[in-house]
Order: structure tokens, then sequence, then C-alpha cells
């Protein structure tokens, strides 16, 4: 098992919070890094493309503008870091990243107040636990 702390986010609504989490446990752990985006279906490219729509242009615009304000985050924290953007099904990919890396903890957001009624009925949080030995960190959704 490594030292590493491994934040999955899919930069969506709660991404900050989850990534604020996993830098603050990772600089009290003197532990390096790992951002893990998977990009799915439209959003597999970041960059915008001329054939997509202008919505999808635009999310994939807000995506990898999000994504690169974390690194930066990351390289404020001090930690030393890597940041992977994984192309497939996230839970796949997530699977295989886990496999890989064998962290030491897992940050990843949950959605709302009931978190763990996500957790064990089907969610991404839930498939990637019951597929992991290590220790996991649900940020939950700020009130």
């Amino acid at each position: 098992m490594s030292e590493t702390v491994m934040i999955c986010t899919d930069l969506g609504k709660i991404s900050d919070q989850v990534i604020s989490k996993g830098v603050e446990l990772a600089v009290k752990l003197k532990a390096p890094i790992r951002l893990v985006h998977v990009l799915t279906g439209d959003n597999a490219t970041p960059h915008a493309t001329p054939n997509a729509s202008d919505t999808t242009a635009k999310e994939m615009i807000q995506a990898q503008n999000k994504l690169e304000r974390a690194k930066e985050r990351l390289r404020d924290s001090g930690c030393e870091f890597t940041a992977v953007t994984p192309k497939g099904d996230v839970i796949d990919e997530l699977k295989k990243e886990i496999a890989d890396q064998d962290p030491y903890v897992l940050v990843m957001g949950a959605l709302n107040n009931t978190a763990l009624r996500h957790v064990v009925s089907g969610s991404v949080a839930g498939s990637v636990l019951n597929s992991t030995n290590c220790q996991v960190l649900l940020v939950p959704e700020a009130k």
C-alpha cells in the first residue's frame, strides 16, 4: 500500500469541498496526492471541438478550467502530486486506478444528506467502496 491520498472528482458541485478535504488530509499526513478525474462520453476530450454543441463546448471548457484550478490548489499545497484524466467508464477507470496505485486513502464526494443510501444503492462511490480495501473518506455536500 502506498502513502498516497487519491482524490477522485467529477468536477461537479462539491468538487471544491472534496479537493479541499483531500489536500487537508495529505498535508497532515505529509503524503503525495493523486487527483483522478475520469473523462466520459462527450467530456472524453478535454478541449472543445468544432463539432460539439455550444452547451457541450461550454461544459468541456468549464471542466478543463476547473481541473486547472484544482491543479493550482495542489501545487499551492506543497505536496507532491500527479493529476490524471483517464477516459472511459467512471467505475471501471476508478477501479483500475485504485488497483494500480493502491492508495492509503481514497477521497470522494457524496451528495446530499442521504449519502449512505447512495453508497449502498449503486452509486459510483458505492461501487468503488465494494471493490477496494483501502480507507475511504466520503465528503458530504455542505449545508
